[in-house]
């Protein structure tokens, strides 16, 4: 089974910029493409360099009484996340390319052998929700960086980049002298940097792409099991009759199936989980950031740049919560099979009481409860967070919190500072 069938457009964008593995039948072509994937992962990581050269001096001027480190660390921290998001994820595919591809034929393969029904809806399905989510991804990010950047294509104020605005508006007129022997950047600088930002973005939400793709496939393995244990509770329950030696084939069936579709969640985790964790908390480090830097400004906020920045903060925030959604759907499905087989398991017991405790019909009953119980199938980052939707619907409610506590500390240096200069006026009065 090829993978075109499976994440047909992701793969195919990450083998072009050598991130994944090139087919075997042409040896030069491999090396070259590979080569040129390690070209980007290595500008990306210059890109990051240069932004540590930029701004690291701003962070290590000594903070005023009326300036938060804290606040001021945050404040920067989505030049940095980006940035460190797009290296992390592509190496990490760079080391599991051969793995992710194999996953992915292990999935199509599985689907396809699963029942006639879902060989024939599942190629559809999914790249149905492939082509949702590229567009979802790049619409975002088209928007983002419109929001971004679109004021300073026109005003060559590129130093809005760095946090050259940053440290006018926020230093002392001493951190400022400091601060101010620091020469722009050049730009060349800008414009590699630029493209390094934008294109590891795209290349690093492939990747995630593909991750929620394989949770999507076994979201309907999950699903399609679950209509199959209802089938069976429906003829136990409905006056046909039926064999019990029929209804333990079935049972045993239902087994294998549960066996399999454990082993493939176990199998998503340990290939996506690392990549997973990288892209949830770096997002979620990115809104709680541009949310301090929005908070932290002092004076008006001109429109362009509260929107510049609404708009950083929602696209990490969708990609942190709606683009992983697919992972949640997994562990909600997989809740209803506990129920169904509840449900079976009494049904059974009353339509065959003279059946021995003992027996293999009950034996199989047990197991299936039993499993259910004590094995989730669930999608996780290396076992530390679990995707619910308790998870992802407790992003948002964090990232507010921690604006708040940001906010806190922003009003608290602000009255700090008003309070120093109601002193200094009633000294110079006195």
């Amino acid at each position: 089974m090829s993978d075109h069938q499976m994440g047909y457009i992701s793969v195919t964008f990450l083998r072009l910029f050598g991130i994944l593995p090139a087919p075997k039948w042409h040896r030069v072509l491999r090396c070259s493409l590979r080569a040129f994937g390690v070209l980007h992962i290595l500008g990306m990581g210059a890109a990051l360099a240069v932004l540590i050269v930029y701004i690291a001096p701003y962070l290590t001027v000594p903070p005023s009484s009326d300036d938060s480190a804290f606040v001021r660390v945050f404040s920067v921290s989505p030049r940095f996340t980006v940035v460190i998001r797009s290296v992390t994820i592509t190496m990490l595919l760079c080391f599991k390319g051969h793995e992710v591809l194999c996953l992915l034929h292990r999935i199509s393969d599985i689907c396809n052998s699963w029942s006639s029904e879902m060989k024939g809806t599942f190629h559809t399905k999914i790249a149905r929700s492939s082509g949702l989510l590229m567009c979802l991804t790049f619409s975002l990010q088209f928007w983002t960086l419109c929001c971004s950047y679109a004021p300073y294509m026109v005003t060559p104020e590129k130093m809005a980049y760095y946090p050259k605005t940053l440290r006018a508006e926020n230093a002392t007129l001493e951190e400022e002298k400091t601060s101010s022997s620091i020469e722009d950047p050049s730009e060349d600088a800008f414009w590699a940097v630029l493209y390094f930002e934008i294109l590891g973005l795209s290349l690093s939400q492939q990747g995630v792409i593909i991750a929620v793709l394989s949770a999507a496939a076994l979201h309907l393995l999950v699903t399609s099991h679950n209509l199959e244990i209802n089938n069976i509770e429906y003829q136990v329950t409905s006056d046909r009759y039926i064999d019990a030696e029929i209804l333990t084939g079935k049972l045993e069936r239902a087994r294998m199936c549960r066996m399999v579709l454990l082993q493939l969640s176990k199998e998503i985790t340990a290939c996506f989980g690392r990549i997973l964790l990288v892209a949830f908390f770096v997002d979620q480090t990115t809104v709680m950031g541009t949310l301090v830097a929005l908070i932290s400004r002092k004076g008006p906020i001109p429109v362009e740049v509260a929107v510049s920045f609404v708009a950083s903060a929602t696209s990490y925030w969708v990609y942190s919560t709606v683009l992983l959604w697919p992972l949640a759907e997994v562990h909600q499905e997989a809740e209803q099979t506990r129920v169904h087989y509840y449900c079976m398991v009494v049904a059974s017991w009353k339509k065959f009481p003279d059946e021995s405790i003992d027996c293999k019909l009950y034996e199989l009953m047990q197991t299936l409860y039993l499993q259910s119980e004590e094995c989730e199938i669930v999608i996780s980052d290396c076992n530390f967070v679990h995707f619910t939707r308790m998870l992802l619907a407790q992003t948002l409610t964090s990232a507010l919190s921690f604006s708040v506590f940001a906010n806190e500390l922003v009003q608290k240096s602000f009255n700090t500072e008003c309070h120093r200069g109601h002193s200094h006026n009633f000294v110079q009065t006195s």
